[in-house]
């Protein structure tokens, strides 16, 4: 599958079949040869890229020595899976030339189709923490969605998730890792009960405080606008004067921000005194990128660029400090998506 898309031969023989039953062929082979070898080693295959689409011609022959594993690479982050049964359609297969679910309903479509040929064990594989956190400046919008996400599999009869993305993934909080494992351990808790009972370890008495500060930094930079970056012809929509309007919040937001973290410096409990200074880099950094996105809003993409690169060597001063919680790599390269011209800008400029 190569980690690429709509990359299949077209000749006469290939075209016979899907990739998917291709795929299928191979898996059966591998199975046959470990099989005569007396080896009970279990095989992990994905739907994934183009064997999103089922196969329409070859079966598993032996499902006790395999998982499937669903790959949602292309679904949004904004919206989660309903719990409900699927009842969309799954899209037809037009070898090289397919257009990729765009969220979970979509990639279940496709799932159901799989499960008419395959009823054993499936696992997700999921891209929570790949680059969906640097969009995510709050941290509370991913745990929720991760809260819901794990409701959802299991109630489509997946029964568990790996996560592709960096373990650094703890700016501002580990509150979306947090919810990952305590939903994971018990779908029951409420998206709710994780958030406070993880707040109220991690910043005491006061957490609500706390919450209520990040939820305001996530309203004047919503996931919703950061996750343009992950869309190359679409950077151009955070061009807007409403952007611009709430992007310029963020400063008096982080004022209020940083008085409560002065207020908590040090505390009796290492953890709450280690999130509330990791904090203080966080209004630090919040600062740092409401200028630069102030710019990309406006248009000026060259100042915006312009600012990015200054701020990206500022802020990366910290980084021997909080490098077990921020992953600079990868916050900043998501960033800088964002900055670039989208493909319409770059028409417009040709």
């Amino acid at each position: 599958l190569a980690d690429s898309r709509n990359n299949h031969c077209e000749c006469e023989e290939c075209s016979k079949m899907r990739p998917a039953d291709w795929y299928i062929t191979l898996m059966n082979e591998i199975d046959e040869e470990l099989s005569a070898r007396g080896l009970d080693t279990r095989i992990v295959f994905i739907q994934y890229l183009d064997t999103t689409w089922a196969p329409k011609e070859i079966k598993i022959k032996n499902p006790d020595r395999f998982t499937m594993l669903v790959a949602p690479i292309t679904r949004s982050y904004e919206i989660s899976l309903p719990a409900e049964e699927c009842t969309l359609k799954a899209s037809e297969y037009v070898r090289n030339k397919n257009e990729f679910p765009k969220n979970l309903e979509e990639y279940m479509a496709h799932y159901n189709e799989w499960r008419k040929m395959w009823q054993g064990y499936n696992v997700s594989y999921e891209y929570h923490f790949w680059v969906q956190q640097a969009y995510d400046v709050s941290g509370i919008h991913l745990a929720r969605i991760l809260n819901d996400d794990v409701r959802g599999y299991r109630a489509h009869g997946i029964d568990g998730i790996i996560e592709d993305g960096s373990q650094r993934s703890f700016f501002p909080t580990g509150l979306a890792f947090y919810s990952y494992a305590r939903s994971l351990f018990n779908a029951e808790t409420s998206a709710d009960e994780i958030i406070e009972d993880y707040f109220s370890c991690a910043f005491g008495d006061d957490w609500k405080k706390f919450y209520d500060y990040l939820a305001k930094l996530g309203e004047a930079m919503p996931f919703s606008m950061l996750t343009l970056g992950r869309f190359p012809d679409r950077h151009y929509e955070i061009v807007s004067e409403e952007n611009v309007k709430l992007l310029s919040t963020v400063k008096d937001i982080v004022k209020e921000g940083r008085e409560l973290i002065a207020s908590h410096y040090n505390s009796d409990d290492r953890v709450r005194t280690v999130s509330v200074r990791l904090l203080e880099k966080h209004a630090e950094y919040c600062e740092g990128l409401s200028e630069v996105l102030i710019e990309r809003a406006k248009g000026n993409l060259d100042r915006a660029m312009e600012l990015y690169n200054e701020f990206r060597v500022r802020f990366g001063r910290h980084e021997a400090e909080i490098q077990s919680y921020f992953d600079q790599v990868i916050y900043f390269s998501s960033m800088k998506t964002l900055v670039g011209r989208s493909q319409k800008e770059e028409a417009i400029n040709l």
